[in-house]
């Protein structure tokens, strides 16, 4: 972030000015020009130090292009839903290219980039970033941010973008991605826990990673996220009356509040079936103590004639009576049917970074080909949070195809029709060696170390080299 003041931004163009009416020569008032812009446009944001990328270089007297590799071509007998694809290759030169047919067309975007922690895990121009680097940080984001504006032009208008990251890069991710996505379409940043201690914490154990959302347009949300069908406990509603054919099983709650809005409206007595009069927290008569019901006179007439209020005896009330309302399973305090469900929330807590090892063991019967995969069952989640069950994924940090295998197993957990596309680099032979083997067993079946075998999610897979083309 810059820490330049308004007032000292002005006078340095007011000094600029006077600078322009002693020069002549057009090269001097254009780097003036220059300055001038800089000073101006940057109000509020990150500031770095743009980096050039050897592959824009490349791309300025060549033209990447697709090449399919035919015999890395799956075609599963009876599939006529389409084909995934697994694209080797930089995975800049992939996004320009999808830009040219899958612009507006993606749904849904997972990416899992270097976390930047200075240990050897990102490379940028074939040269390993470590701590040491005084331009570390800029490095990296000049290398998210062409890859986040390719992308973002390959979202559907109601398209969404899940972005994995630590504590190294997670703030300054954060003001990258309102730069580009608009602040005003952030959704929430999700918390992780992707283990449950660190032996060797330096103070404080840090359990947890982050996964940005974002989607193209705020106002379609609605149309994006689903809802959370088991957000309730169907064990709790374990009563059942005269109107369970139409309402469902019910549970009691009880109708006073003590809250800190307190309303002298909702302080008022109801009468019992021996003539009592009851108010709220078992008193006998009025007293503004804190307590309120939590329906009006007229909603509470209405739920008795309807049977959704009961006036039971209460040897734990001073009053003798405890004034409960009925929780229907099928309908609202109102009659209106309704299906329980809740949005999702922004903690997961349910899978660990310890069965992303395990995923991808059981596939290499037990060797260990890669290490820093994130588990199938938490992009699995993410693809649950999303209304669309045809949606197009794209990954383009791809690694062992982790998002991949998820869409494959989610498919056939919901009968979903997704489609992905994984882009992933070759360095180390991970594409042919390890994604691309990893997809196949998956579609195909496979047999684990200890000689069992897992069926396969019959799909279609396209696998696509990128090479070059002089312009």
């Amino acid at each position: 972030m810059t820490n330049l003041s308004g007032k000292k931004r002005q006078q340095m163009l007011e000094f600029l000015e006077k600078i322009k009416e002693g020069l002549s020569d057009e090269t001097s008032l254009s780097t003036v020009r220059d300055i001038e812009e800089e000073l101006t446009t940057r109000k509020y944001g990150l500031v770095w130090e743009k980096h050039e990328e050897r592959i824009d270089q490349e791309m300025q007297t060549k033209v990447p292009v697709f090449t399919e590799i035919k015999e890395r071509r799956i075609s599963m007998a009876g599939r006529e839903d389409g084909y995934h694809y697994l694209l080797e290759g930089d995975n800049l030169h992939s996004l320009r290219l999808l830009g040219e047919t899958c612009r507006k067309k993606v749904d849904c975007i997972y990416i899992d980039p270097p976390y930047n922690t200075g240990n050897k895990d990102f490379i940028y121009d074939d040269a390993i970033v470590d701590e040491k680097d005084g331009f570390r940080h800029s490095k990296w984001l000049s290398f998210m941010s062409e890859r986040l504006e390719a992308a973002k032009e390959l979202l559907a208008d109601n398209g969404v973008i899940f972005i994995s990251i630590d504590d190294n890069e997670v703030y300054a991710l954060k003001l990258l991605c309102d730069e580009i996505m608009g602040e005003q379409n952030f959704v929430t940043n999700i918390i992780w826990q992707k283990k449950t201690g660190a032996s060797d914490a330096r103070g404080i154990a840090t359990i947890t990673e982050y996964i940005l959302v974002y989607v193209k347009d705020i106002r379609r949300a609605d149309q994006i996220f689903d809802k959370n069908y088991q957000a309730y406990d169907r064990k709790r509603y374990r009563f059942t009356d005269e109107y369970e054919e139409e309402r469902g099983p019910f549970y009691y709650d009880s109708l006073d509040r003590g809250s800190v809005r307190y309303s002298d409206a909702l302080n008022y007595a109801i009468e019992a079936p021996d003539g009592t009069p009851v108010y709220p927290n078992g008193r006998t008569e009025f007293a503004r103590d804190g307590w309120t019901w939590k329906w009006s006179r007229e909603k509470v007439k209405w739920a008795r004639e309807n049977g959704f209020l009961e006036i039971m005896p209460s040897s734990r009330k001073e009053n003798g009576w405890a004034v409960r309302y009925k929780i229907y399973l099928n309908v609202d305090n109102e009659g209106n049917p309704v299906e329980k469900c809740a949005p999702y929330k922004n903690v997961i807590q349910t899978v660990l970074n310890a069965n992303a090892a395990a995923d991808i063991k059981r596939i290499f019967q037990g060797e260990t080909v890669f290490k820093y995969s994130k588990p199938v069952e938490l992009i699995k989640i993410l693809l649950r949070y999303l209304k669309k069950k045809d949606a197009l994924v794209l990954d383009f940090f791809a690694g062992s195809g982790t998002t991949g295998q998820a869409v494959l197993e989610q498919n056939r957990q919901d009968g979903g029709k997704r489609h992905f596309i994984l882009c992933t680099n070759n360095e180390n032979h991970i594409c042919e060696e390890i994604t691309y083997i990893r997809l196949k067993r998956v579609i195909e079946g496979y047999r684990m170390k200890d000689g069992g075998k897992v069926e396969g999610i019959p799909a279609n897979l396209k696998y696509f080299r990128t090479d070059f083309e002089e312009k």
